[in-house]
């Protein structure tokens, strides 16, 4: 069952902001030194269900629903032989709408901001990198509801691995531990991409996951999300490509359900191929 308005809160805080494929790119393959890439995306979700702490789906307290509209931006640099540096940035506009139609008033701020860096353990037609990230509130207030986020800092590190598929595409695996400065529980993290080109089209899909890692201080500081869907990316050129996607949630713990819809414009100076992750030119290897 709902355990009250504090897992609701960390719930919604959340689901905004997990890093889902709407501003978390980072992959196996590293820019080389000069190239960049700037990524621009709109996320849109509504969610009307919860998933509680045994993993059973049920009506939001309350009823009505949880809204949020964000526009992300997430740069990428290669700076050395073997090491990139990332940054992230979200806008966001959250609401509560209730059963009867009434509604919380919206906060529209800047969400939590994440640095990384990525450093290449191997590169070529397949590659094997580690990535560090930290994220940090960008002074909103968590005490006034839908939150953007939790308000706490995180640092997360993933080991991502990718290779070719089918001499047509390309796969990438990522997975590793966030550690939270604060409740809610510490996170085992994981992801994975895979596409295929046809033409200037490619076709794929993602999953995005995580799992408590220990107890926190309450049940409901032990959050876990899966979120799975497809996504297709135009490439219009070797500078400029267009995508659009989904996210579900298949699974989770004292998180909302949601279906994001997500745009994007990607503009970029690559020597990366069209086989080495999102970030490719139109070139063939």
């Amino acid at each position: 069952m709902i355990t009250g308005l504090r897992a609701l809160r960390l719930a919604f805080a959340l689901a905004l902001f997990m890093l889902p494929p709407s501003i978390a790119l980072a992959g196996a393959w590293l820019l080389p030194p000069g190239d960049w890439a700037s990524d621009i995306r709109g996320t849109f979700f509504t969610a009307d269900t919860y998933y509680d702490r045994d993993g059973e789906r049920t009506r939001i307290a309350g009823g009505g629903a949880l809204e949020q509209r964000s526009l992300a931006a997430w740069n990428e640099f290669g700076w050395k032989s073997r090491l990139g540096v990332f940054m992230a940035m979200p806008y966001v506009s959250t609401t509560r709408r209730f059963a009867d139609d009434t509604r919380l008033p919206a906060q529209t701020v800047l969400g939590d901001m994440r640095l990384g860096a990525r450093f290449a353990l191997k590169g070529g037609a397949t590659a094997v990198t580690m990535n560090a990230t930290w994220k940090a509130p960008l002074g909103y207030n968590r005490e006034i509801q839908p939150a953007p986020g939790l308000g706490q800092q995180d640092v997360a590190g993933t080991l991502a691995f990718g290779a070719p598929l089918a001499g047509r595409g390309f796969v990438e695996v990522e997975a590793g531990y966030n550690y939270r400065f604060e409740a809610p529980a510490d996170q085992l993290v994981a992801s994975a991409n895979a596409g295929l080109w046809f033409g200037r089209l490619l076709v794929g899909g993602r999953y995005d996951g995580a799992a408590a890692a220990g107890d926190g201080e309450t049940p409901d500081d032990k959050i876990s999300e899966h979120l799975v869907g497809p996504v297709f990316l135009y490439r219009v050129d070797d500078h400029i490509d267009l995508s659009a996607g989904s996210l579900h949630t298949a699974a989770g713990e004292n998180v909302p359900h949601t279906n994001r819809v997500y745009v994007a414009l990607t503009v970029k100076q690559s020597s990366l191929n069209r086989l080495q992750g999102l970030f490719g030119n139109a070139q063939q290897p």
